[in-house]
Parts: structure tokens; sequence; C-alpha cells
């Protein structure tokens, strides 16, 4: 199967995504999470193409994101890393789909005049990489504390 043919196998569930979300918005926040989570029923569809170059060489990668919010206080985040390519200067290159992240974010306490809203999640990594050099071909997880809070227009997010 090649890569295109992969992508269109893709189109169906994003249209399902947005077809059955009750609002879809564009957000793709990297390594930080967020105590904001969407209303039941609302999702999240973000997609980027990264490009990072150091003296090493050149890394090239896809970063989607799919989140949708079961109830007000629950959020699934789900992100399969399509496609990375590693191109160093040294070495050789390597290309292949990327492991697979799946996030459980689950508000304890809301936001309020003086306290930060509460959220505690749970990430777990499946080892979903076509290449050795790309995933660590184990599965592994991680729990965190979000706290979050608004001061004026501006979000304030910290994970521990």
């Amino acid at each position: 199967m090649t890569n295109t043919t992969k992508l269109l196998h893709c189109i169906p569930i994003i249209a399902f995504a947005a077809m059955t979300t009750s609002a879809v918005r564009a957000d793709l926040v990297l390594e930080t999470e967020t105590a904001y989570l969407g209303k039941k029923g609302q999702g999240t569809l973000g997609n980027a193409v990264q490009f990072e170059r150091d003296k090493d060489g050149l890394t090239i990668l896809t970063l989607t994101a799919l989140e949708y919010a079961p109830t007000d206080d629950l959020e699934i985040l789900f992100e399969p890393f399509f496609y990375e390519m590693q191109r160093p200067k040294a070495g050789p290159r390597v290309s292949g789909q990327g492991d697979t992240e799946l996030t459980f974010s689950y508000r304890i306490a809301d936001e309020g005049k003086t306290m930060p809203a509460v959220v505690l999640a749970a990430k777990v990594k499946l080892p979903t990489a076509t290449n050795a050099a790309i995933g660590t071909r184990r599965a592994d997880y991680t729990a965190y504390l979000i706290l979050g809070k608004t001061i004026g227009g501006w979000e304030f997010n910290a994970n521990a």
C-alpha cells in the first residue's frame, strides 16, 4: 500500500470526526497539555508538519492530534505520528511511522477566582513505529498534574 493510499484511508475518519462533534477547531499545542478541556461532544483536530534543522542534520515529521470530550470533565487525546524522516549528516537515513500516544485528562477542580483548574492526566505510548531508529519498540506511560489559570486574556498552564 502506498503512502497516498494510506492517506486516502484517513479521509473518512477525519470527515466522521468533523461531522460528529459539536465543534471542531484547530489547536496543535505541543508537549504542554492544558487544564481547559472541551465541553461534552466537542472535538479538536490538528495537523502540522515540523521541520527541525540542527548541526547534526534534518528531521521532518508530521504531528497529528485528535481530541474528543465525552464529558465536560474528561478529554481523550489521540496523537499518531504518521511519518518521520531523519536525514543526519553522518549515519544512515531513516523514515517511517512513529509511535502513537493516547492521553486521558480528567478535571478534578474547576478554576475559581483565586484557585487554578486542576486536571489529572495519564499518557500511554504505544509502540507503533515502523523503524527502531524512530520509535522505542516498547510501550510506556506517565501520569501528571496540570494546573491552569486565566489572568486577563491569558491562559497559563503548568504540567508536573
